[in-house]
Formats: C-alpha cells, structure tokens, sequence
C-alpha cells in the first residue's frame, strides 16, 4: 500500500510553470503585442528620404520689387527616421520667404536654407540641391497704360465695325520700372464678332499672359461693339486747291506747290455713288498769308454723311509776294 502525499507538499516545477502561463494570460498578451508595436515606431536602423518641391516667396522693401515671378521653386530632399509615423511634408510645411532689404536696383544670388522653413518640423532633415536662386530687383512705379481691343473676325455681310467703345479706356497698373518703360498699351483677349449683326456689349479680360510681375487695379473691362452698314471708298482725284478771301488782283501774287491733291472719302452705297466731285472743295485761308514761302495746313468741305479715310497731301507751300 501506496502511502499518500501531504496536503502541504510544495508542487512541481512543470505545475508552477503552468500557473505563471495561466494566471493574467491577456494582459500578458497585451503586453507583448505592445512591445511588438513599439519597436516598429522607434525603430531608427533605417532612414526614409521624400524628393519635393518647395516654394520660396521673395519679399522686397514697399518700394521695391522683382523681375520676374516672386515665387521660385527648388528642389529639396527632406530625410527622416524611419518610423510607422513618418510621412512626406506637407506644401505648406515645404512653403517659404527669403527677405531682400535693398533700396537699389541690381542682381542678387541669394543663398536659400532650413531657417527660411519655419514651418517645416525640427526632426526634418533638409537638402537643396541648388540652394541659391537669382533675383533682379528694381524701383517700383506706377503708369497709366491704354487699353486697345483685339476683334476676331468679321460681321454680317453688309455691315461694319462703326464705334468700339472701352470702359475703362485706360488703367494704372504699378511694377518694376524696367518693365513699365517699355509697355505702351495693353490689348484685351480676342473678341470673336464672326457673323455678329446687332451691336453687343461683353466683359473681356485684359491680356496678362506675361505680365505676372505687374499689379492691375482691374482684371476685365467693358466693351461695347457698335454696328453700321457697310461703307464703301471713293477717291477723288486731282481736286483743285482755292484760296479764299483774297481778291482777283492779289490772287494773281500766290503760287501754290501743289495745285490740286486726291480726297478719299467713305459712306454707305447709296450716299457714296451719289457725290458729284465739285461737292469736294478744298481751300486754304488768304487772309493771313506773309511774304515769302510758308506752309498752310488744307481746309476740306464734303457733303454730309461722309467721312474722310484720307487727303494727299493735306498740308501745302505757298508762295505769296506782296510786291
């Protein structure tokens, strides 16, 4: 017969084992897969390097300014530990200034680093590949500038462009002083009138296609397309020049060079083909004529409903002698 064991007999190995496995087994568990995750957020054994683009903005003292863009781009490497948590930077984090204080107009290089990124966090590393970027600075003006319309095509048979009205007619824009010395208008985009036939009115850009680097009070302006009939030209030939208010006897002491010039005129078909050519009279005045040779500017008289397109010439030599 088998004697029995003690109720107070200490345990197994093996049974202490199980006991230590069995008892709080979750969190135990958790605790593992804590540490798991954990060493796949600090591991650092690695980096992770993100290619960008950032964007430096150039600001200049009030009455100063750039050629070209303010905004320049550069291509920069931003490293980071590697981590689950690593992400590329955000353009704004990638967006900067560089300051340029000059009162003069010249050309800078101008050095580009981490401190003109304030916004880029501090455990982001960052290379520019080219860090210096080229800046033309010059005074900043001011100019009023014409605006021209540009009209594409062409109305209805029979009609014509009468009148184009803009409003405004002209604008001041400011910019570098180089740029503005050169521009003498600025021409709207084009106005397509192909097969128009009553007159219209439209709100059309100004064209600043290249002109990034100027400021313009207004982006659009108001034009006004005014139709009419068609007109047609005639010329008049070898019309005969008059002196007026001179008599017969002091007529005779002028010589003009030339005698006679060709007037053409414009009105609609049925007005144009109408005209006899001694409604078109042209004259100089006599009455303040001086001794010797001089220029006197042509006085022309024409019917009613024409317009004149041109007189050649319009300005002539007299000769007047007051002996």
């Amino acid at each position: 017969m088998v004697a029995p064991t003690p109720n107070n007999a200490p345990p197994s190995f093996f049974k202490e084992l199980i006991r230590l496995v069995t008892r709080s087994f979750w969190l135990k568990f958790l605790s593992l897969l804590f540490a798991i995750v954990l060493f796949f957020i600090v591991r650092t054994d690695k980096e992770v390097v993100y290619e960008r683009m950032a964007k430096v903005k150039i600001v200049t003292m009030p009455n100063m300014t750039v050629i070209g863009s303010r905004e320049r781009f550069l291509n920069v490497s931003v490293r980071i530990q590697n981590s689950l948590f690593s992400v590329p930077p955000t353009d704004n984090e990638l967006s900067g200034e560089i300051d340029v204080s000059t009162t003069s107009s010249e050309k800078l290089n101008v050095k580009v680093t981490r401190e003109n990124f304030p916004n880029l966090p501090k455990h982001y590393t960052l290379f520019i590949e080219r860090p210096y970027i080229e800046i033309e600075t010059d005074k900043l003006i001011e100019k009023t500038v014409p605006i021209q319309v540009v009209l594409k095509g062409d109305p209805l048979p029979g009609l014509a462009i009468a009148k184009v009205t803009v409003k405004p007619d002209q604008i001041k824009i400011s910019g570098a002083k180089q740029d503005l010395l050169r521009l003498d208008t600025l021409t709207t985009l084009p106005i397509n009138i192909d097969g128009i036939g009553n007159t219209f009115t439209t709100l059309i850009p100004i064209d600043i296609s290249d002109k990034n680097s100027l400021k313009f009070p207004v982006s659009s302006v108001q034009v006004v397309v005014d139709l009419a009939n068609k007109k047609l030209n005639r010329t008049f030939r070898s019309v005969p020049v008059e002196v007026l208010g001179l008599s017969k006897t002091l007529l005779k002491k002028v010589e003009l060079r030339p005698k006679y010039i060709d007037v053409e005129i414009a009105g609609t078909k049925q007005v144009i083909h109408k005209i006899n050519p001694s409604e078109i009279r042209a004259y100089i005045s006599g009455t303040d004529l001086e001794a010797g040779w001089q220029d006197k500017k042509i006085i022309l008289k024409m019917p009613e409903n024409v317009s004149l397109v041109k007189m050649l010439p319009d300005v002539i030599s007299v000769h007047y002698s007051n002996e």
